[in-house]
């Protein structure tokens, strides 16, 4: 084989060939790409969180949320018998002001412990009830940190 002379158009046709592979592999690629971003859009305003934008960690509390929180509460309270029927009434506006007397030194208060002070069911209708009336009045906010953790109430302040 040594007598025998190299022709340099082989290594061309052998480099040709080695391109045409690679362009091939690269338009399948390519076509392959295509069908994932056509699948999988991404939308044009993706925002990364900053450091102090703690709202996108806070779940803003609509009312489903707080109806079944308030349905767990009232199925934990133990079934009125008859004799225990001497209620003492209880006041809305005497609750609100009592929940917001209730407020830490940094205005938050979680829902478990505002419930927790109820000692039976009307009182847990007359604490949820007034949180609506709060909430309404734009006296509270009620947020939730992650699904199934505690509902945190927000003492707003006035203006």
């Amino acid at each position: 084989e040594e007598g025998e002379p190299i022709d340099p158009r082989t290594e061309l046709v052998q480099q040709l060939l080695e391109y045409h592979r690679f362009k091939e592999v690269s338009e399948e690629l390519s076509m392959k790409w295509y069908d994932q971003s056509y699948r999988h859009k991404r939308s044009a305003d993706q925002k990364v969180a900053g450091v102090d934008d703690v709202g996108i960690y806070l779940k803003k509390v609509d009312l489903f949320d707080l109806a079944q929180y308030f349905k767990i509460a009232m199925d934990r309270m133990p079934v009125i018998t008859s004799y225990e029927l001497h209620q003492e009434p209880v006041s809305l506006d005497e609750k609100k002001h009592t929940i917001l007397k209730s407020f830490d030194g940094d205005g938050t208060l979680t829902f478990k412990r505002l419930l927790s002070k109820c000692k039976d069911k009307i009182e847990i209708i007359v604490t949820f009830l007034s949180i609506l009336d709060l909430m309404r009045l734009n006296e509270i906010s009620i947020y939730q940190n992650k699904l199934f953790d505690d509902i945190e109430i927000h003492r707003l302040e006035k203006n």
